[in-house]
């Protein structure tokens, strides 16, 4: 159903609705999950360094972007003009159908960061899934989980992002698709 459901909005958006679709996936970028780390407890601080440096790490050196990263939660985690204009250029090498799927991750994961990982092979959906959960699954580790709930959330969201990450990467192998005209 959710592949559906995207196929069908990805239909629905005209075509001049691109650089909006970009635009919203952008201003992701400066509240992404992974780059606003907790305080305390200082368990969770390690968890989140663990989990979520390597992804930074690696978006550093693929596309040669610094996320930002605070521990604030007063101010966001702004790019750099460069960097921004880095990110806009790669979303914008996509078709309306791949930035649908592309949207569609980022909004569910929170994340841009995760969202190319996936794009790119880096990480799984599964993986991802879990990175953009790393403060609920510590307070589930410590305080137990509801039980039925967690695990249909935790499927729900990764049908989602499985199917959202399948249209990007089908509707968008990193060249244009030709159509074919008729010969008369």
């Amino acid at each position: 159903m959710p592949l559906t459901t995207l196929c069908n909005r990805a239909l629905d958006t005209p075509a001049d609705q691109h650089d909006i679709l970009v635009s919203t996936i952008m201003q992701y970028a400066d509240t992404d999950t992974i780059c606003f780390r907790c305080q305390e407890p200082d368990d969770l601080v390690k968890v989140q360094s663990l989990s979520w440096d390597p992804i930074i790490n690696w978006v550093n050196k693929h596309y040669q972007i610094k996320p930002v990263i605070t521990d604030s939660m007063t101010s966001l985690a702004k790019l750099s003009p460069l960097d921004k204009e880095k990110l806009t250029r790669y979303f914008n090498s996509y078709n309306i159908w791949g930035l649908t799927g592309i949207k569609s991750c980022v909004e569910n994961l929170k994340s841009v960061y995760l969202t190319l990982a996936m794009l790119d092979g880096f990480c799984s959906v599964a993986k991802a899934v879990e990175l953009s959960q790393i403060e609920m699954l510590f307070q589930v580790n410590r305080w137990g989980d509801v039980p039925s709930y967690h695990d249909v959330e935790n499927a729900d969201l990764n049908a989602r992002v499985s199917a959202a990450l399948f249209l990007a990467l089908l509707s968008h192998y990193r060249h244009d698709i030709k159509i074919k005209t008729s010969i008369k």
